[in-house]
């Protein structure tokens, strides 16, 4: 079977045979492709089993209708590790590498990085996200799906399955670099639409680059190209690094001295810093991240719509 290793016949374990006498006398599980996420994954298994019912799949991996199909920061781990008999690895690792705490955890202080594992371990998610920062932030706490159609093309010739990557997921990323394009957001999950859903990549489903950013792609693409390789390289897999604010801070101010932006005792020129600033944040101010409309009060309804995406 095409996308399918080892793995692939499987079963997921005798206790939970009662439950898939009605599925299939031996449910099989998928391996991981490259770079995927848990959630891709699980709508991989959902698709190889010909599930019409979501929360049928999700009773099954993770012992509730409701449960795993948080996209970026799903809970339960310990209970899908439990129901797939650690084939697929174990519950730490699924949190840290799979999931959008792969991101995230290197903003965070060990103490509170092993506090949001735990979460998602034991189910616990709730208040995840006000915990981490993220509900009371300037930044948004939603996390669109995406995918470059491109991928998707090349995924299917070689896997027999378009996924979800999970560099393609990592917040401020909106550059595919492998084909120099830009990323194109799922309708679905995020804006609330199907929010229980399994779901996989189709281009029918993603919406499409907005006209004024395909305009200025050129100049878009100068400033967003390199923030996706900066983002990978904090972040991309094999990387454990953890930022220091303090040492952050020393380092900002280090580059502000040396481009002249200081006075000689130390003080910000800021008539001089500003505008140079100003001019080489604009064109990131596209990425939904990072544009102060998008992160309005009101966004979550007008995204709903499919009005605002890429940016006003």
């Amino acid at each position: 079977m095409v996308g399918c290793s080892a793995l692939s016949g499987l079963a997921v374990g005798d206790r939970m045979m009662s439950e898939q006498a009605d599925l299939f006398p031996r449910a099989p599980i998928l391996d991981w492709l490259p770079g995927e996420t848990l959630f891709s994954l699980v709508s991989r298994i959902h698709g190889l089993w010909g599930a019409q019912d979501a929360g049928r799949t999700a009773s099954l991996l993770f012992g509730d209708r409701r449960r795993g199909t948080q996209h970026d920061l799903p809970g339960h781990l310990g209970d899908f590790v439990a129901r797939t008999e650690g084939l697929l690895g174990d519950a730490d690792a699924l949190a840290r590498e799979r999931t959008l705490l792969a991101f995230y955890r290197h903003f965070m202080s060990e103490r509170a990085e092993q506090a949001a594992v735990e979460e998602m371990v034991t189910g616990n998610i709730a208040h995840l996200k006000f915990r981490m920062g993220l509900l009371t932030s300037r930044f948004r706490a939603n996390h669109p799906l995406k995918a470059c159609v491109a991928c998707m093309s090349r995924d299917v010739q070689e896997y027999g399955w378009a996924y979800w990557h999970t560099r393609h997921q990592h917040p401020g990323v909106w550059w595919c670099r492998d084909h120099g394009v830009f990323l194109r957001e799922s309708r679905l999950k995020s804006t609330g639409v199907e929010r229980f859903r399994w779901t996989l990549p189709r281009e029918d489903l993603l919406m499409p680059v907005p006209p004024d950013v395909a305009q200025q792609a050129e100049r878009i693409e100068s400033a967003v190209a390199p923030f996706e390789q900066l983002i990978q390289a904090l972040v991309g897999p094999g990387q454990d690094l953890r930022i220091d604010v303090a040492r952050l801070k020393q380092c900002y101010r280090q580059q502000l001295s040396e481009r002249g932006w200081t006075t000689e005792g130390g003080n910000i020129r800021w008539s001089r810093f500003l505008l140079e600033y100003l001019d080489f944040v604009e064109p990131l101010r596209r990425l939904p991240e990072l544009n102060p409309a998008d992160n309005s009060v009101g966004r979550s309804t007008c995204h709903a719509q499919g009005d605002i995406h890429f940016g006003t």
